[in-house]
């Protein structure tokens, strides 16, 4: 390989783990949960345009409260 050739592949290798590795952080961060506030007051925001979101914490007391109330209904 010439070294214009080396150094476009070295740059093509770097950018393919970097797409993976914001990939695999994507991936985690949407499977745990993390993305789930921010997609529910988007979904607030379009399909109920007047109804003001519940602040971070109160949205993760009231889920998790809810997820108590109903043991059976877990995925897990």
């Amino acid at each position: 390989m010439t070294g214009r050739r080396a150094a476009l592949a070295g740059r093509s290798t770097a950018h393919a783990v970097v797409r993976a590795a914001r990939a695999v952080h994507w991936y985690t961060t949407t499977l745990l949960g993390d993305r789930d506030y921010d997609r529910y007051v988007a979904h607030l925001a379009r399909a109920h345009p007047g109804v003001v979101p519940p602040s971070e914490a109160q949205y993760w007391r009231t889920r998790h409260a809810e997820a108590d109330a109903r043991p059976g209904a877990r995925c897990c």
